[in-house]
């Protein structure tokens, strides 16, 4: 759907946060520095952010509005923000494109693991020129004619219609596939179990007796040692005067001089 400027919409979502805070900086810098860029090679689109939107009136239903109508979405997973997620869910469920980003420092969650994502990096122009570069392959390839949307919920629901509409011989395809994923699974966890690292071997008796001994003879020097310690403080015998006993010579007679 043409969005006020007369072009197609690329409507971006993300964290966003306030003016000033560190995700506003971050967001800024995506968009500025990455999207926008590699959307001026396709001049038929305009990019937009959902707090860049100037109409009136409730800003979610704008929002969800461009996220049913926009003939493209980039999405920015990063900071693992809950809104985004939700913006997404809602895209997913159009069944239209949508392009994922995300910081080369955070992995996605589970439910998109799947699904790729364009890493980028704020730490050297490097990182974000390659970045602008498999922002602008995705784009080409999302847009090209025969691009088939492909994300969590496309997959449940072909496998939900594949399953209701499957004839005979596709089911015992199905069948087969089932039952080679499960062999699959059952060798990954095999190899898992293959790949822990080897426990320790057991000590035998008399390396056991050995241990023990030498800790009993450890614990019976501190105990000596601190009850010696206890008799002296007793005696009224402080440390500073025993060293000071130890050190003094005896005092010699007149006839020894």
């Amino acid at each position: 759907m043409p969005d006020p400027h007369g072009k197609k919409l690329c409507f971006v979502v993300g964290p966003i946060g306030d003016e000033g805070s560190e995700f506003r900086i971050h967001a800024d810098w995506l968009l500025e520095g990455i999207i926008k860029p590699v959307l001026a090679n396709f001049p038929d689109f305009h990019v937009k952010r959902a707090d860049q939107d100037t109409r009136p009136g409730l800003i979610d239903v704008h929002m969800i509005n461009d996220l049913l109508d926009a003939e493209l979405v980039v999405a920015d997973l990063s900071f693992h923000n809950p809104n985004a997620f939700y913006e997404i869910g809602i895209r997913h469920m159009t069944q239209k494109p949508i392009i994922h980003m995300q910081l080369v420092t955070e992995n996605p969650p589970f439910d998109v693991n799947l699904y790729r994502e364009i890493k980028f990096s704020r730490t050297r122009h490097s990182d974000v020129e390659r970045a602008k570069e498999e922002l602008k392959l995705a784009v080409d390839a999302v847009l090209a004619d025969g691009y088939q949307v492909t994300n969590p919920v496309t997959n449940a629901r072909g496998h939900l219609n594949l399953e209701q509409n499957a004839t005979p011989e596709m089911r015992v395809l199905m069948n087969e596939i089932e039952g080679i994923r499960s062999r699959l699974d059952t060798m990954q966890t095999h190899l898992n179990i293959l790949m822990l690292p080897p426990a320790p071997p057991p000590l035998d008796d008399a390396v056991r007796d050995a241990i023990l001994s030498r800790n009993r003879h450890i614990a019976a020097i501190a105990s000596t040692s601190a009850l010696g310690s206890t008799s002296s403080t007793l005696l009224g015998i402080t440390p500073a005067v025993a060293k000071a006993g130890a050190s003094a010579s005896p005092e010699k007679s007149p006839g020894q001089r």
